[in-house]
């Protein structure tokens, strides 16, 4: 996850002439955002979302093969990086760096993301909030060394270095997975489509989709905005940096106040700071030019930015409980998985060029947009909750 909240770099890298010299990518390609973005938006995980659906209920019955399994995606992600490194084309960047390790990515985190509830029912905001954190960390760390790696020993050789690292690392933590716990009573069937006749199935998968088409916009394109800015590269990729290590703390105190003061409060909380934000203060940064602003907005974004990865899991199995789930979680999964490989394609083929921050306008109004409607929904659970069962202030 940390490489891919640093996949900014890459994107603004790709856009350059550099890349070009290193015969990675074609000269008709490097001038395309849309394009550039498609590799990140593959390599984000999302296809092996797509398929939640039918994986997810499934997943209790993996036991002990889940470190198998999840070796198996580590492979595949050293693999994809590995054979981007010999790439000539942006045909054969999308398939490595793209579908390859995308495959390798979602396999691990479809895998042992819906776990992790289960074996915090107290602190599960606390114990999301630590492996989003860390996640934070790890893009706080990848940006820079990226930046530096490709500057300083070229495009292939990096992606060489980062396919050892992924190796080594993910390895590591391949060998640590554990399974599902194991409950008397599970639903392994398939929601089906009477499950959308219940407005909050409905709203739970629109927050699911719109928060993965905007989670990663400011990421992807945050480097060439900066650029846009006036900055240079290396201050974009140290921006890009912190807006990942902002998150780290963040993280953990989202988490611990999901646990005190409601998931879902603390979820709607999130998603409606990143949209007044985006609306306040990123829209006026590119009006007006204002590096100011857009240290803000990267700020106020860095706090909250992990906010649905950290409680939809929680907010789910407490509205579904342990019995349905996986079967729950794998539908939303889906949804979500659609919105992560067309969210940043979206945005970026509204970014005909990158030389002006006012370039950008269309993408970001897209970006606030679609947070204000995840936010209405939200809002809506809630509500609807309240009618069913009653209000409670911490929910």
């Amino acid at each position: 996850v940390g490489y891919t909240q640093s996949y900014g770099v890459f994107q603004a890298h790709y856009a350059s002439e550099a890349a070009v010299t290193d015969n990675i990518i074609g000269n008709k390609e490097h001038k395309s955002q849309a394009a550039i973005a498609a590799i990140g938006s593959l390599g984000n995980g999302g296809i092996v979302a797509l398929f939640s659906i039918l994986l997810y209920p499934w997943l209790p019955s993996l036991g002990r093969w889940v470190r198998l399994v999840c070796f198996f995606g580590a492979c595949l992600m050293s693999l994809g990086l590995g054979l981007a490194a010999a790439s000539r084309n942006f045909a054969h960047l999308l398939c490595t760096q793209g579908i390859i390790f995308g495959l390798g990515s979602g396999i691990i985190q479809y895998t042992l993301a819906p776990v992790l509830p289960e074996y915090f029912n107290k602190r599960a905001g606390l114990a999301q909030g630590i492996v989003i954190a860390a996640a934070g960390l790890g893009g706080g760390c990848y940006s820079p060394l990226v930046r530096a790696l490709l500057q300083g020993i070229g495009t292939r050789k990096t992606l060489g270095v980062l396919a050892a690292i992924h190796l080594v690392v993910n390895t590591i933590a391949s060998m640590m997975a554990r399974g599902p716990r194991k409950f008397q009573k599970r639903k392994k069937g398939i929601v089906g489509f009477a499950a959308f006749k219940e407005p909050i199935v409905v709203l739970l998968m629109a927050v699911n989709f719109i928060s993965a088409l905007i989670v990663m916009v400011p990421m992807c394109f945050g480097p060439e905005f900066s650029k846009s800015l006036g900055y240079n590269s290396k201050t974009a990729a140290l921006l890009l940096a912190l807006t990942s290590l902002v998150g780290v703390p963040a993280r953990l105190l989202l988490g611990c106040l999901a646990d005190k003061l409601g998931h879902q409060n603390t979820l709607f909380a999130g998603i409606a700071v990143y949209a007044a934000s985006a609306w306040a203060i990123w829209l006026p940064t590119a009006q007006k030019g204002n590096k100011a602003l857009w240290i803000i907005f990267l700020i106020l974004y860095g706090l909250v930015n992990g906010v649905a990865q950290t409680l939809i899991p929680s907010v789910q199995k407490s509205i579904f409980g342990n019995e349905k789930y996986y079967s729950y979680a794998g539908v939303f999964a889906s949804g979500r998985g659609v919105g992560l490989l067309f969210g940043v394609l979206i945005a970026g083929e509204l970014i005909k060029k990158a030389d002006e921050a006012w370039e950008f306008s269309e993408a970001i109004i897209y970006t606030a947009s679609l947070a204000s409607i995840g936010a209405v929904c939200l809002f809506l659970v809630r509500w609807l909750q309240a009618r069913k069962a009653g209000w409670k202030w911490v929910q």
